[in-house]
C-alpha cells in the first residue's frame, strides 16, 4: 500500500508545480502587458497634447543689412529681437508641461495596496489555481476512499478494482468530453482537460499496483503490459491536452520497470520497453516541440541504457547490440535526417558546427561508450566482431547522405582500434595461420576496405574531407596497432610481411592519387602513402626510427603542399611535431630505449640530427609564418634534448633516471635545464609569438628549480657528503652553482625579461656565487669532500676572510667605474661582513703580539677602506 501512495504522489505532485510555475509565470507576464499598455497610453497623450507649429504662417523676423549684402546682420534692437526669439521658440502649453511632469499612476497608499493584493488572490482563485488544487483533492480523495474501502472491507476486492476502474475512466471521459464540448480551446481549458486527465491516469498507475501487489491477482507481465499502455496513452494524449501529460507519461514509462521487477535481475525485455518508450516520446517530442522533455527522455535512455549494460551477461547480447543501434537511430540520426533518414546534406560545415555540443554529440558517444563497456566486461561475446562490423559501416557509409556526419570515420577506426584491442587471446599462434587469421586477418582486410571507402567518397565528393580522414588514420592506425600488440613469437615472421603489404597499400595510394583532380585530395594521398611507408620502415628497423619517419611524412606533406599550392591547417602539422617532440622526450627515460642502439651507436646521437634536419625541410617549403616559428622552437628543443641526453651519456655512460637519479646526474640535469631555459628566453624576446618559449622556459625553470631544491638544499655537499671531485675550481661545484650563477646573470644581462623575474634572477645568481667561492675556497683545504663537520684550520678560515675582502674591494671598484649604486651597496655589505668575520671568528684564539697585529691590520683595512669611500662619494659628486 505504501508503494501506491508513493507513486500517487510522485505523479500528482509534479503536475501540481508545474501548474504553479505556469500559473506564476503567467501573471508575471500579465503584469509587463498591463505595464506597457500604460506606458504606451501615457506616451500617446503625451503626443496629443504637443502644440504644432506652422512656419508658413509665422511672421519673419526682420533682417537690417549694413554695408555688402553678403553679410546680413539682425537689427539690433530689442523688439526685433524679443520677435525673433518668439517665433523661432514657440512657447509649450501648459496642458503639455503639465503631461511632461505627470507619471503612470501607481497606488502609493496602504489602503491601494491592500486593494491592489485583495484583487490580484481573487484573479488567482477564479483562475486556474482551483482547478488544479481541485483535481489533486479528487485524486487524493480516490486514493484515501481506496485505503478505506480496503482496511475496512465493506466491499469484494472484485469490486473495489472494479469503481477504482470506473472511476479513471470516467476522469479520462471527462476531461475527453470537457475538451470538445468547448468552442475554443484556451489555454485554461487545455489545463482543465489535462488535470482530469491526469487524475485518470495516476487511478489507473495506483489500481494496477493494486492489484499485482496486494491483491495478486495479475501476473508482473501482464502489469508490466498494462503500465505500459497507460504510459502510452498519457504521451499520446499529450497532444491534445498539452505536453504536461507527456511528462507524466514519460516519467510513469521510465519508472515502470522499477515498480514492476520479477526480482530476477533478467533485462532481456528492458531493452525493448525502453526503445519503444523513447520512440513515443520522440515521436510527441517533435510534434509538440518541447526540448525540456526531450531532454528527459534522453536522460532516462541513456540511465536505463548504462543499467541494461551493468546488468547484462553474455546471453544478452544480441538485446544490447539491438539496444545500442536503437540509442544510435533514436538520438543520433533522427534528430538530423528524419524518421525516414531522407534528409541530405552535402554542405561542407565549418567544425565549430561539427563539434557543436548537440545531443546528436551526446548520444552517439554515450552509444559507443556502452558499447566498448559490454565488450570490455565480456570479449568472448560472439556477437562483438558482427556488430563492430555494423557500427563501422555505418559510422563509414552515412557521411554520404549528411555532412553533419562529416567526422564519423574517425569514429569507426576507433571503433576498429577497439575490437583489435580487445580480440579474444586465444587464436592460434603458428606463423602462417596466424598471419591469415583472427586479429591479423581482421586489420588487413579492414585496411583495404577503409581505402576503398575512402577513395570511392573522395571521387564522389570532392569538396569533403570524411574520406581523407578515413584514408589517413585507418591503413595507418590499424597497422600500428596491430604491430604493438603482436606477440614476440610472430615477430620476425609477421614483420616483414606487413611491410611488404604497407609499402604494396603505399603504391596504390600514389596510383590512386593520379585519379582525384583537387590538390588538397593529392596531398592526402600523398601523406597517407608516404606515413605507410615509415610505418614499414619503423617495423624492419629499430623502434627509436618511429620518430624519423613520422618527421619524413611531416616534411613531405609539407613539400607537397607547397608544390601543389595547397595550405594545409597549421594545428595539423602542429600537433604532428608536437607527437615528434614528445616522444623524443620521453624515450630517454624509458627502460626499453636504455640499451637500443643504430649502427652500434646510441639512437639519440643519430635520431635527433635526422629529425632535426627533417623539421629544417619542413620549415623551407611551410608556408605559414607562424609554422615556420613553431618549427623553429622545436628545433631549438631538439638542440636541447641532445646536449642533455649526451652530456649523460659522456659522464655517466647512461641516459637519466628521472624519478632514481643520483646526485650528479641532478647536477646536470639541472645546469641542462636552465640553460636550455634561458636560451628559450632568448629565443622568445625576438619572436612575434613567444607564448610557447615562455612556456617551455617556465617548466624548465620549475625542473630546474625543483632538483636544485634537492641538491642545494637537503642534499647539500656542505653537510651531506658528496663528492665534488678533487681538481681546484672545475670540479662539481662549477656545475652545481658556477655555471646556473653565469647563465642567470647572462639572461638578465641580454634577455629582457619582467623586472620582477630580474630581481629574482639576480638574487638567485648571487646566492649560487656565494656558495661557489665558499665551496671552492673549502675544497681547497679539504679535498674531495667539504661537509662542513669536517675541521676547519685557521688558514682556511684567513682565506675566506682574505678571498671576499678581494671580492668586496672588486665589487667596489665596479661601482666607482660604472656609477652603479647597486654594486656599490652590495660592496659595502660584503666588505661589512667580512669586517665582521674577522673580529668574531678570525681574531678569537689570538693573544698577545699576533693579536695586536692583527688589530693594527684591521684599523689601517678599514682606514684605507673609509678613504676609498670617501674618493668614491667625492667622485660621484
Amino acid at each position: 500500500m505504501e508503494n501506491i501512495v508513493v507513486l500517487a504522489l510522485f505523479f500528482l505532485l509534479l503536475p501540481l508545480v508545474v501548474a504553479c510555475y505556469s500559473l506564476w509565470q503567467t501573471k508575471n507576464n500579465q503584469k509587463e502587458i498591463n505595464q506597457l499598455q500604460l506606458e504606451i497610453g501615457h506616451l500617446k497623450q503625451l503626443l496629443a497634447a504637443k502644440p504644432k507649429i506652422d512656419l508658413a504662417t509665422e511672421p519673419q523676423p526682420d533682417i537690417i543689412y549694413h554695408g555688402s549684402l553678403d553679410t546680413p546682420k539682425a537689427a539690433t534692437s530689442a523688439a526685433s529681437i524679443d520677435n525673433h526669439a518668439a517665433i523661432s521658440m514657440p512657447k509649450r502649453s501648459a496642458q503639455f508641461d503639465a503631461l511632461l511632469k505627470q507619471k503612470p499612476a501607481s497606488p502609493t497608499s496602504r489602503w491601494q495596496r491592500a486593494s491592489q493584493f485583495a484583487n490580484q488572490v481573487f484573479d488567482t482563485l477564479s483562475g486556474n489555481a482551483l482547478l488544479w488544487l481541485g483535481g489533486v483533492v479528487l485524486a487524493f480523495g480516490g486514493i484515501f476512499l481506496a485505503k478505506y474501502s480496503i482496511e475496512a472491507g465493506l466491499i469484494s476486492p472484485q469490486l473495489r478494482l472494479l469503481f477504482g476502474a470506473a472511476v479513471s475512466a470516467a476522469l479520462l471521459g471527462t476531461a475527453e468530453w470537457y475538451y470538445r464540448s468547448q468552442v475554443t480551446q484556451h489555454h485554461s481549458n487545455l489545463l482543465i482537460s489535462a488535470a482530469l486527465a491526469c487524475g485518470g491516469l495516476v487511478g489507473g498507475y495506483a489500481l494496477t499496483l493494486t492489484t499485482l501487489q496486494f491483491y495478486a491477482f495479475i501476473s508482473p507481465a501482464i502489469a508490466f503490459v498494462v503500465m505500459a499502455l497507460l504510459s502510452l496513452c498519457a504521451i499520446s494524449l499529450a497532444l491534445r491536452f498539452g505536453p504536461l501529460l507527456a511528462y507524466v507519461g514519460l516519467l510513469g514509462a521510465l519508472t515502470v520497470p522499477v515498480w514492476v521487477s520479477s526480482g530476477n535481475n533478467d533485462i532481456t525485455i528492458i531493452p525493448y520497453y525502453i526503445m519503444l518508450i523513447s520512440a513515443a516520446s520522440c515521436w510527441i517530442c517533435a510534434r509538440v516541440n518541447a526540448k525540456r522533455l526531450a531532454w528527459l527522455c534522453f536522460t532516462g535512455h541513456f540511465l536505463w541504457y548504462f543499467a541494461a549494460i551493468f546488468n547484462a551477461s553474455a546471453q544478452h547480447q544480441v538485446a544490447i547490440a539491438l539496444f545500442t543501434l536503437g540509442s544510435i537511430y533514436l538520438y543520433v540520426l533522427l534528430p538530423i535526417m528524419g524518421w525516414r533518414l531522407q534528409h541530405r546534406c552535402n554542405e561542407v560545415l565549418p567544425l565549430r558546427v561539427l563539434f557543436m555540443p548537440r545531443i546528436e554529440q551526446a548520444g552517439l558517444f554515450l552509444a559507443l561508450f556502452g558499447f566498448a563497456l559490454f565488450y570490455l566486461d565480456h570479449p568472448n561475446a560472439s556477437s562483438m566482431l558482427p556488430q563492430s562490423l555494423l557500427l563501422i559501416a555505418m559510422l563509414c557509409w552515412l557521411p554520404r547522405y549528411h555532412s553533419a556526419f562529416e567526422p564519423w570515420p574517425l569514429y569507426a577506426v576507433l571503433v576498429a582500434l577497439f575490437t583489435l584491442w580487445n580480440w579474444p587471446s586465444d587464436y592460434t599462434t603458428d606463423q602462417v595461420t596466424s598471419l591469415f587469421s583472427g586479429p591479423n586477418l581482421y586489420c588487413q582486410l579492414l585496411s583495404m576496405a577503409f581505402v576503398g571507402l575512402a577513395h570511392d567518397f573522395n571521387r564522389r565528393f570532392s569538396h569533403r574531407y570524411a574520406g581523407l580522414i578515413l584514408l589517413n588514420s585507418g591503413p595507418l592506425l590499424l597497422f600500428a596497432t596491430a604491430y604493438y600488440l603482436a606477440p614476440q613469437a610472430e615477430l620476425g615472421f609477421v614483420f616483414p610481411v606487413w611491410a611488404f603489404e604497407l609499402c604494396a597499400i603505399s603504391a596504390l595510394l600514389l596510383l590512386l592519387a593520379r585519379s582525384v583532380n583537387a590538390g588538397m585530395q593529392q596531398v592526402a594521398y600523398w601523406t597517407a602513402a608516404n606515413a605507410l611507408l615509415a610505418l614499414a620502415a619503423t617495423l624492419l628497423l629499430e623502434a627509436s626510427m618511429l620518430s624519423v619517419t613520422l618527421t619524413v611524412q611531416i616534411a613531405a606533406a609539407c613539400y607537397f603542399a607547397k608544390q601543389q599550392n595547397v595550405t594545409l591547417p597549421d594545428w595539423l602539422l602542429k600537433a604532428a611535431i608536437s607527437a615528434v617532440l614528445l616522444r623524443l622526450s620521453v624515450a630517454p627515460w624509458l627502460a626499453d630505449y636504455a640499451d637500443e642502439t643504430i649502427l652500434t651507436l646510441p639512437w639519440t646521437v643519430l635520431v635527433y640530427p635526422l629529425v632535426f634536419g627533417l623539421l629544417h625541410v619542413a620549415r623551407e617549403y611551410s608556408q605559414s609564418p607562424a609554422l615556420k616559428d613553431f618549427i623553429r622552437g622545436a628545433q631549438l628543443h631538439l638542440i636541447a634534448l641532445f646536449f642533455t641526453t649526451q652530456s649523460n651519456l659522456w659522464l655517466f655512460g647512461a641516459y637519466p633516471a628521472l624519478f632514481d637519479a643520483t646526485f650528479h646526474e641532478k647536477v646536470v640535469l639541472a645546469l641542462g635545464w636552465l640553460v636550455i631555459a634561458a636560451v628559450y628566453l632568448w629565443r622568445a624576446s625576438l619572436s612575434s609569438r613567444p607564448y610557447t618559449y615562455q612556456l617551455m622556459a617556465g617548466l624548465l625553470l620549475i625542473a630546474a628549480g625543483i632538483y636544485h631544491l634537492d641538491i642545494s638544499v637537503f642534499g647539500n655537499p656542505f653537510w651531506v657528503a658528496h663528492s665534488v671531485g678533487e681538481m681546484q675550481l672545475l670540479n662539481w661545484t662549477s656545475l652545481l652553482w658556477a655555471l646556473p650563477a653565469l647563465t642567470l646573470a647572462a639572461t638578465v644581462y641580454f634577455v629582457a625579461i619582467p623586472a620582477q623575474a630580474r630581481r629574482y634572477s639576480c638574487g638567485a645568481a648571487l646566492l649560487l656565487a656565494v656558495l661557489y667561492i665558499n665551496a671552492a675556497i673549502r675544497q681547497y683545504f679539504q679535498g674531495e669532500f667539504i661537509t662542513l663537520s669536517l675541521p676547519t684550520s685557521q688558514a682556511e678560515l684567513y682565506c675566506y676572510s682574505l678571498i671576499w675582502l678581494l671580492v668586496a674591494l672588486g665589487t667596489l671598484y665596479f661601482a666607482a667605474q660604472k656609477q652603479h649604486q647597486q654594486a656599490l651597496k652590495l660592496g659595502f655589505v660584503i666588505l661589512l661582513c667580512v669586517v665582521v668575520k674577522a673580529f668574531l671568528i678570525d681574531m678569537a684564539g689570538l693573544s698577545g703580539l699576533y693579536r695586536a697585529l692583527s688589530f693594527l691590520g684591521l684599523g689601517l683595512s678599514l682606514v684605507g677602506i673609509g678613504w676609498l669611500f670617501q674618493r668614491v662619494k667625492l667622485k660621484q659628486m
